[in-house]
């Protein structure tokens, strides 16, 4: 995705935001500090934001969901796929890259939503607010991806 699409993308979409009563204190804490304050390690690669983009994926290719951003990689998007990073998303939820084993070359973005319960701390929802495709390649092929796997066994295929 180039400056232009991200400028376009910013724009239609909603951000978190945040409302306080005239009498209510501001504790400085935001949305995303509520849903990753106790994330480790293993939880950025494994954990429910993933789940939901793997759901998307599977009602994309099984014909429940259309796409249109993904309609012209649909033989590539199907099958599994790895993370390649994940890291809290400015304007709410999770940004994750992810590579699919059988078309490693190609490095998607994945901006995965939650809503929040501001009361409770407490995650209601996962939502797949979009999936596009990199500009960047990550020059991997299918064995290079899976021996970087065995290196790294926390890794899974989704």
């Amino acid at each position: 995705m180039n400056v232009a699409e991200e400028d376009s993308v910013v724009d239609s979409l909603d951000v978190d935001s945040f409302e306080m009563d005239d009498d209510e204190e501001y504790t400085g804490r935001g949305l995303n500090d509520i849903r990753f304050e106790n994330f480790e390690y293993m939880d950025w690669i494994d954990n429910d934001y993933i789940r939901c983009l793997r759901s998307y994926l599977d009602d994309f290719n099984s014909g429940k969901i259309e796409d249109e951003e993904l309609e012209a990689y649909r033989q590539k998007v199907r099958g599994k796929f790895v993370i390649a990073s994940s890291n809290p998303f400015m304007m709410g939820g999770l940004l994750v890259m992810v590579m699919f084993v059988d078309h490693p070359d190609d490095i998607y973005s994945a901006w995965v939503y939650s809503s929040v319960d501001t009361e409770t701390e407490t995650i209601l929802d996962y939502s797949v607010r979009s999936f596009s495709l990199c500009d960047e390649k990550s020059g991997l092929t299918t064995e290079t991806l899976r021996e970087l796997m065995k290196e790294h066994p926390e890794y899974k295929e989704w």
